[in-house]
């Protein structure tokens, strides 16, 4: 299936977001590593999935995302520790650790898959791909198969909202 840009007219409901910090370093080495897993995005879908109406993986910027209400709404992957990801410090906390490896790497998800929202970091900026790895081998193909059977829209269960996302 081929790549389609988004554009203006791109559903907001219909995205599925993997989510960078601003910091310079999280600029130079999170978003080349986002970029790389939203493409794996891509490929799983073309190989997995042979429905047209699918979720539209696209890299977005931390506090863009925590700005925009709707989005909150749709399942995301985020790449990047606390203290360079303004996303992973709002959810981590909130979500369980799935995978922890002292002094190397922290997956934080609902383990359901009710909550769709992964927060993925390395112990250095250097092993965020490591995290990302991890991610991929361990959770990525279940995480998108149940972001992928998700009712959209004003059908979306609120248990997939954060806490204090507005309905």
């Amino acid at each position: 299936m081929p790549h389609r840009p988004l554009s203006a007219e791109t559903d907001p409901n219909r995205l599925l977001l993997v989510v960078t910090g601003t910091t310079l370093l999280a600029e130079q080495q999170d978003r080349p590593t986002a970029g790389a897993l939203r493409d794996r995005i891509r490929s799983w879908r073309a190989r997995e999935l042979d429905a047209e109406d699918l979720l539209v993986p696209v890299v977005v910027a931390d506090l863009w995302y925590l700005n925009q209400p709707e989005l909150l709404r749709q399942p995301a992957v985020v790449l990047g520790s606390p203290t360079s990801n303004a996303a992973t410090a709002a959810f981590a906390s909130t979500l369980p650790t799935a995978l922890a490896v002292e002094g190397r790497l922290q997956i934080c998800m609902d383990p359901e898959l009710v909550d769709l929202r992964a927060c993925l970091w390395g112990a250095s900026p250097e092993t965020n791909g490591d995290a990302v790895a991890a991610f991929e081998e361990r959770y990525l193909s279940d995480f998108l198969r149940a972001a992928h059977d998700l009712s959209w829209g004003d059908e979306l269960r609120t248990t997939d909202r954060p806490p204090d996302a507005s309905p």
